[in-house]
């Protein structure tokens, strides 16, 4: 199986030719050597502060997480070594109303002297027959750079909205209690979610392992269940972050909105937040948000098989918490 580098003798020297031969390249499953090469690649980019061992525990960590529904691969040429890396991610998605596999596509990195002769092109086009290859139905990602790139590919663009608001603006007359959810709540509240991101278009189909997972790798705090009257209802998920009460997400079927949004403006005042945030996909945004078109996190989504049409925009619903 295919290794990271040796450092102690340097990167080979760059290709000269613009555009490399799929030929000379192999895209493979990295071993613990090649998780820390790549580690050692992405660190300068995606450190987030930490240092080199605590970045690489981390991404160690989160592979071991999601007990291989996450694979970290690598694209290697025949003479230059480890060239490009990107993660896998094996899950479901509601497509109108079915459930389709789908893998998810994350840290897409071209090693920086390997840039501009065509790797970054090759590891997709890799990734995408490696998709079709294993009998995804189709892809997906979150687009930082844009969406124009990951277009080139096939893929298509739905929109997010960066919001904030006043809490004052906020519903008031009337709201729902919570309580802090426990780890027996987890099933539930994924049938809660399921309830009601899966009533449209396109979404994410939850398993016990992703809802765990993305929450801690977003550093998300703790769900709240909602309670209407005696009877619980749904779910919360807030963090305060300065005086901001940043809004992750929520899930409460067959419920008036204005009562979750009620249940938030109490959190911000216990908090005492002075302003509101959150993501939100277009259709589901209120009259009091302050919107702003995302330029990151990007959802975007490519059908793998020719009998999958792609949903309308305003059916797709893409959560912060999806975000990898």
């Amino acid at each position: 199986m295919p290794r990271g580098l040796d450092h102690g003798s340097g990167y080979p020297e760059r290709m000269t030719s613009r555009e490399v031969r799929d030929a000379e390249l192999c895209l493979s499953l990295l071993d613990a050597e090649g998780v820390v090469e790549a580690c050692r690649h992405t660190h300068p980019l995606w450190n987030q502060g930490r240092d080199f061992a605590a970045y690489t525990q981390r991404v160690e960590e989160a592979l071991a997480r999601m007990d291989g529904t996450m694979r970290y691969m690598g694209l290697f040429h025949a003479t230059q070594g480890l060239v490009a890396t990107a993660r896998e991610l094996d899950t479901f998605l509601n497509w109108q109303g079915q459930a389709v596999r789908a893998m998810g596509i994350a840290a897409v990195f071209v090693r920086k002297d390997q840039r501009r002769n065509g790797i970054g092109r090759a590891l997709m086009r890799h990734l995408l027959n490696d998709a079709k290859a294993q009998g995804y139905h189709a892809a997906f990602l979150f687009s930082d750079i844009g969406p124009t790139y990951y277009a080139a590919h096939g893929f298509h663009a739905y929109s997010a909205l960066d919001w904030h608001a006043l809490p004052e603006q906020l519903p008031t007359d009337a709201m729902l209690a919570i309580r802090r959810a426990e780890k027996h709540d987890i099933r539930r509240m994924i049938e809660w979610y399921h309830a009601s991101a899966c009533q449209g278009g396109l979404s994410v189909r939850r398993a016990p392992v992703w809802w765990t997972y993305f929450r801690w790798w977003r550093d998300a705090p703790d769900d709240y269940i909602l309670c209407h009257g005696s009877k619980e209802v749904g779910y919360l998920n807030v963090r305060l972050r300065g005086d901001r009460l940043h809004v992750y997400e929520w899930a409460a079927p067959g419920i008036d909105a204005e009562l979750v949004w009620g249940a938030v403006r109490a959190r911000a005042a216990d908090y005492g937040a002075n302003l509101l945030t959150g993501w939100y996909v277009p259709w589901r945004k209120e009259p009091w948000m302050v919107t702003t078109e995302r330029s990151a996190a990007i959802p975007m989504v490519i059908a793998l098989q020719e009998d999958l049409a792609l949903p309308d925009a305003d059916t797709v619903n893409f959560e912060e918490l999806d975000h990898f």
